[in-house]
């Protein structure tokens, strides 16, 4: 990278990680919602035929 003081670097490398992790922290949502939905249609059925 172009930085030319390691005050910058590091500023740099934070952003970085901050960026990274929102976006590790959304992609788990995102897929923990897709599980969950998931586990809804497949009992669904199940739940359905339930007497009572």
């Amino acid at each position: 990278m172009g930085v030319r003081s390691f005050d910058k670097a590091v500023e740099v490398q934070t952003d970085y990680a901050r960026q990274t992790y929102a976006n590790f922290v959304a992609d788990s949502q995102r897929i923990c919602g897709l599980y969950a939905e998931l586990a809804r249609q497949t009992f669904r059925p199940w739940m359905a035929s339930r007497p009572g």
